[in-house]
Formats: structure tokens, C-alpha cells, sequence
């Protein structure tokens, strides 16, 4: 990490007055919620465009969850890929 980048980190840190890697692990938390939400809202538009019945969008909300199915395609991996990564943290 950049040198700038680590002072920052660190005064924020001093003065949220949490550590720097829970203040690391917390932003980049934030910042994966935010992009998996805008993935889904891509995904709801998109469905909404194709008309993809309810039943068929919650089937495909429902598998984002931390198991991994071989038959989705990448835009769709790039969501679970979040959910996985949200749930180990």
C-alpha cells in the first residue's frame, strides 16, 4: 500500500478510534454490500426488461447465497462472488 494511503489509513483509524484493520475489513465490506446492490439492481432491471417472472428473479435471490452452481454465467458469479466474500467477513 502506497505510503499516503497508509498515513491516511491510519489517522482515520486514530480517530474512529478502531484499529486499521478493522477499519480495512469494515470499508471493504461497505464497499462489496454497495457493489453486490448494484449488481442485483442491474440484474432486477435487466430481468424486468426480458420479462423474467417473479417466481424466476427470487429462485435466482435466493441462490445468492455461499454455495457455488457451475451453471450460472458471469454476471451472476459476480454476485455470489460478493455474498461469499460478505460471509466470511
Amino acid at each position: 500500500m502506497p505510503t499516503e494511503a497508509v498515513q491516511i489509513l491510519s489517522t482515520v483509524a486514530r480517530e474512529l478510534g478502531i484499529s486499521e484493520d478493522d477499519l480495512l475489513k469494515q470499508g471493504l465490506r461497505s464497499f462489496l454490500e454497495r457493489q453486490l446492490r448494484e449488481v442485483k439492481a442491474q440484474i432486477f432491471e435487466i430481468s424486468g426488461r426480458y420479462g423474467v417472472s417473479s417466481t424466476a428473479r427470487r429462485k435466482f435471490n435466493s441462490g445468492l447465497s455461499c454455495q457455488r452452481t457451475p451453471h450460472v454465467g458471469p454476471f451472476e458469479r459476480f454476485g455470489h462472488g460478493f455474498v461469499e466474500i460478505l460471509n466470511k467477513g
